[in-house]
């Protein structure tokens, strides 16, 4: 049955043949068949998205313009703050080479002006608008700015500062600074202390720093050096007073004297170094000449008293009985020397006044003078010991050294006091006193404990 209905079918609507070009019409004519209710549906549709691509193009207008106009105004921010970067950036790089090249007491040089101004119309243009000086950037520049005022304000100042402490340095390295010098500290400890206010208030920590730490140890360096100054110029005059008093062992006053020499090395003046160095050898030199006076002193009033001992054991002497002395000195008597030759003594001077003006003297001092007879020598004996001899040479025992000084003077042409002054420089040189050449003249010497005069 199935297969005759579909013969049917076939017989009655037999199979038509379609080429490429009929089969696509007929596809776009059913594409495009509109009936009226989907006519009138499709307007529809079309006012609607009409009227959203409108809202949407003019959304995307907005945007747009929105977009363009931002990237505009960034780029405008972008650039002012480029500009002024630029600016800034120059003038502090001034700054920080004028901060690093200079040295530890010069003077600082101010930025550019010119340069200075024109960073700061940069940034004015900058801060006028609050949306770009709240720009991390920018608060960057503006506080490079503020440091940069801030240190041209600054560099007048602390130049007249500088230029006091250089002054009174250069002062004290050429010893003009005695008179005045306190009143000069004082001066610029006042003008320091304002001068830290002002670093105290600056914003900037750097600034702040390289100014606080400049000036304050140059100040107290120079009031180190002179306090030095002032304590040694005192030690020296300490010294001076102890030398003209006496008031201190000689050991005890070199040492200070060495002490104070050596710190001489630090003073900043050569020339005040030599002088307190001369003043510190004077006081030595005036301590020694004092010292040796006085043990001069002492020495002479020894002297005096010894002699004053012997001039009343010679009175004494003198004083005794006369037949007593004779009678321990004989008239006549004669010695064997270890050599075996016999030498007479005699005292019987009849009536020569030389030969008793030598006994005078002799008596004087407890002896008694005998000449040698058939000879021009003689020989002053006390207690049965020679003790003085008087020939072409005289000479005497040193302990009897005022004998020796009045035999030599009789019959010289030199005084009393004047063989005194030899005897005694020879006594305390050991070194011979000698007049005159080979043709004539005189030695004053001191051998073996024997003073001996020769003339010739």
């Amino acid at each position: 049955m199935k297969n005759h209905d579909e013969y049917t079918f076939q017989n009655k609507f037999p199979k038509m043949k379609l080429n490429d070009e009929a089969k696509d019409r007929i596809h776009t004519s059913i594409l495009h068949h509109v009936t009226p209710t989907r006519q009138k549906r499709s307007w529809k549709e079309g006012k609607f998205i009409g009227v959203v691509t409108t809202v949407m193009g003019l959304i995307l207008f907005s945007v747009l313009t929105a977009y363009i106009l931002f990237e505009t105004e960034k780029g405008k921010t972008e650039q002012l703050l480029a500009d002024a970067g630029e600016k800034v950036d120059a003038v502090y790089g001034e700054m920080e080479k004028h901060l690093e090249t200079a040295g530890p007491k010069a003077l600082l040089k101010e930025v550019n002006p010119k340069a200075l101004k024109a960073a700061e119309a940069s940034m004015g243009e900058i801060n006028a608008d609050s949306s770009i000086s709240n720009e991390e950037k920018a608060k960057k520049l503006n506080k490079k700015l503020i440091t940069l005022q801030e240190y041209n304000q600054m560099v007048p100042f602390v130049n007249d500062l500088q230029k006091n402490i250089t002054l009174l340095n250069k002062e004290i390295y050429e010893g003009k600074f005695q008179e005045g010098v306190q009143e000069e500290i004082a001066r610029l400890k006042n003008e320091l202390d304002i001068a830290n206010k002002k670093f105290d208030s600056l914003e900037s920590a750097n600034l702040k720093s390289f100014f606080s730490e400049r000036y304050s140890p140059q100040l107290a360096a120079i009031e180190e050096s002179i306090n030095q100054l002032q304590d040694m110029s005192s030690q020296i005059e300490e010294l001076s007073t102890i030398a003209k008093e006496q008031s201190m062992n000689k050991d005890e006053f070199d040492k200070q004297i060495e002490g104070v020499l050596q710190q001489l090395d630090r003073l900043p003046n050569e020339q005040t170094a030599i002088e307190m160095e001369n003043r510190l050898k004077q006081a030595q030199t005036e301590y020694n000449e004092i010292q040796q006076k006085k043990q001069e002193e002492i020495r002479q009033e020894e002297i005096k008293k010894e002699e004053e001992r012997k001039e009343a054991e010679n009175n004494k002497a003198a004083d005794s009985p006369k037949e007593d002395q004779d009678g321990e000195y004989p008239m006549e008597f004669t010695e064997t020397t270890p050599q075996g030759i016999t030498i007479k003594y005699s005292r019987d001077f009849k009536g020569n006044e030389t030969l008793l003006h030598y006994d005078e003297l002799a008596k004087k001092y407890g002896g008694r003078y005998y000449f040698i007879p058939n000879s021009d020598g003689g020989v002053i004996f006390k207690n049965g010991q020679q003790i003085a001899g008087v020939s072409i040479s005289t000479s005497a025992l040193l302990e009897y050294k005022d004998l020796f000084i009045e035999l030599c003077t009789y019959n010289s042409k030199n005084t009393k006091a004047e063989f005194s002054e030899i005897v005694n420089t020879v006594i305390q040189t050991g070194e011979p006193y000698k007049v005159g050449n080979d043709q004539g003249g005189s030695e004053l010497r001191l051998k073996n404990g024997v003073l001996l005069y020769d003339s010739w």
